[in-house]
């Protein structure tokens, strides 16, 4: 037997409405059992897990070629190639004269005119 989609009661196979919460019944449409999708769907929480061991995952992966340029970086060398001449920088001449120190000018008092 026929049953409505909306209060699941009983009805016939040619009611147009159903007589109990008078729903409209159209032609071609469900009329077994609940309109639902039958608990299929995912939850938010598995969602919420999904996401986050999504983000630990991408975290993860750049963290670790972060790590690997890393440890490429430090192990390399750090020589001037062998086409690049380098020369010791050149040092200041060294001081041998010290200069004497200037003469003291006393400036010249004017008297006081009284």
């Amino acid at each position: 037997m026929n049953s409505c989609p909306a209060c699941s009661k009983p009805i016939g196979a040619d009611d147009l409405a159903c007589p109990h919460c008078k729903i409209r019944l159209n032609p071609g449409t469900a009329n077994e059992g609940p309109a639902s999708g039958g608990g299929k769907t995912l939850s938010v929480a598995a969602i919420v897990v999904i996401a986050v061991a999504g983000i630990v995952l991408l975290l993860g992966c750049l963290g670790m070629l972060g790590a690997w340029v890393f440890a490429i970086r430090s192990a390399a060398p750090l020589v001037a190639p062998a086409s690049v001449k380098m020369a010791a920088p050149s040092l200041p001449a060294p001081i041998t004269e010290i200069p004497a120190e200037p003469e003291q000018v006393v400036p010249e008092t004017v008297p006081d005119e009284e």
